[in-house]
């Protein structure tokens, strides 16, 4: 008997097949991904690379919670390990005993986690992004798909007092304090204005990197769990706090562009873990 030709998924499934899964077209690579039914079974497994990785046993974020809210529940990027939900829900509580927010938590990743549209990370289950705007009341789930997002950068490249203040100084400081944090993307003029401050303990400021497109949220990146072996984690910061000074030449210094990448570099051609072929074929369990 012949065998039917490939269709798409099955050529997909096929390349996954290989040692080391190369993606050549960002459509072809992208769309199965987002379009599995549901988490694998078995406990939380992460595989690769933020931005180029997966996980089993995902599990979702509650869309509501004390402090925090999931933002855009339609597009079902509420999953990720346990330890990235841990963090949602107590910085939304922390949040909440200061008498802010409640926090709106976007996107976190997909019930497989794999590449997804509009990032060039969020693929192990260990990134979150969380808007600076906290002047919204808790709202009803249907409230919540359409909503807009708020720059908290003037024209000037500065922070617009209008949109940011003490309550969003605060969500990224108990972010950052966090010790399972890995780093944090902020626009440069968040990083700037934090700098400028004077704090009594300014080691918490190393984790914060300046990168673009980054004005309305502050994308956390948590570490690797330690029990997750197959996890691809990055190197901590650099030392200093990467606010330019006397003896600092901030975050454009060698040092802290080598480990962090320029900013807007493109996205190099990914791969997966032969793992993340096998996960993509496993049944969904909820």
């Amino acid at each position: 008997m012949s065998r039917p030709p490939l269709g798409r998924i099955g050529a997909f499934l096929a390349a996954l097949s290989l040692a080391f899964v190369t993606a050549p077209a960002a459509a072809d690579w992208v769309e199965p991904w987002s379009t599995l039914a549901g988490p694998s079974g078995g406990p939380p497994a992460i595989w690769g690379r933020y931005d180029q990785g997966c996980i089993g046993g995902a599990v979702a974020l509650d869309l509501d919670g004390p402090g925090f809210q999931v933002i855009y529940p339609q597009r079902r990027r509420n999953y990720g390990h346990p330890e990235t939900l841990d963090f949602v829900r107590d910085l939304g509580a922390a949040m909440q005993a200061l008498g802010h927010g409640p926090i709106n938590v976007a996107d976190i990743g997909q019930v497989r986690g794999g590449p997804i549209t509009g990032h060039a990370s969020h693929e192990s289950g260990l990134d979150v992004d969380v808007w600076y705007r906290l002047d919204l009341a808790p709202l009803p789930v249907e409230e919540r798909r359409g909503l807009g997002e708020v720059s908290a950068i003037g024209a000037d490249g500065a922070v617009d007092p209008a949109h940011w203040g003490e309550a969003q100084v605060a969500l990224v400081r108990l972010a950052a304090e966090d010790p399972r944090i890995a780093r944090i993307f902020v626009h440069a003029g968040v990083k700037a204005d934090l700098c400028a401050r004077d704090w009594p303990d300014r080691d918490w400021l190393r984790v914060l990197v300046p990168e673009p497109a980054h004005d309305r949220h502050m994308h956390v990146r948590l570490n690797c769990p330690a029990d997750q072996p197959g996890c691809e984690g990055q190197a901590a910061p650099p030392a200093g706090t990467g606010c330019a000074g006397d003896d600092d030449p901030g975050d454009l210094g060698p040092d802290r562009l080598a480990a962090y990448g320029s900013p807007g570099q493109p996205r190099p051609p990914g791969v997966l873990p032969p793992a993340c072929g096998r996960l993509f074929t496993a049944p969904s369990v909820r």
